[in-house]
């Protein structure tokens, strides 16, 4: 109970303190035009369909999506095996691996379609990637699905830095 409130209390003190220094401009500016707005209204014509995600996932990290979803078909199999042996989850469960789902649901249903929106479910979702590892029954299928997440972030992220990219005045950053 106490780590769902640290989730709760931590952002809630920050939106509180913010609310003080800054005042109604604050829930104006963040709560009602960054936050409410693009759930209700498309902003600057970026609009989707309700699986824009889930396609731009796909389409984006092709290896990682299939990975993705064997990982959660693991975890919901193990769930349910789980469950139907104890009667409840245990509470990481809910926290490590259903935030991800959270977050991917409130995307969906909100208006404003930004591809890079789904980043920010990265970090959450490598823990997927690392309980699929976890559950695969030999080293060899679990070095293997190592080498392949690592070589695909490696391919696919890694180029587009700022390492390999030029500044727009041509010179390194």
């Amino acid at each position: 109970l106490k780590i769902y409130a640290a989730f709760i209390l931590i952002p809630l003190l920050w939106h509180f303190i913010s609310w003080f220094v800054y005042g109604n401009e604050f829930i104006q500016q963040h709560l009602l035009d960054h936050l409410v707005k693009r759930v209700t209204t498309p902003i600057e014509l970026h609009f989707g369909g309700r699986l824009f995600y889930i396609k731009q996932l796909y389409l984006e990290f092709q290896l990682l999506a299939m990975v993705l979803a064997a990982g959660y078909a693991v975890w919901l199999y193990d769930g349910l095996i789980f469950l139907f042996k104890n009667k409840k989850l245990p509470a990481y469960s809910y926290i490590l691996f259903g935030a991800p789902l959270v977050y991917l649901a409130f995307l969906t249903i909100s208006s404003t379609k930004i591809w890079w929106y789904i980043l920010a479910a990265l970090p959450l979702v490598s823990l997927i990637v690392s309980y699929l590892m976890l559950r695969l029954p030999n080293n060899l299928l679990r070095n293997l699905l190592a080498v392949s997440v690592v070589s695909f972030f490696l391919f696919r992220f890694i180029p587009e830095t700022f390492l390999f990219k030029p500044a727009l005045n041509g010179n390194y950053i």
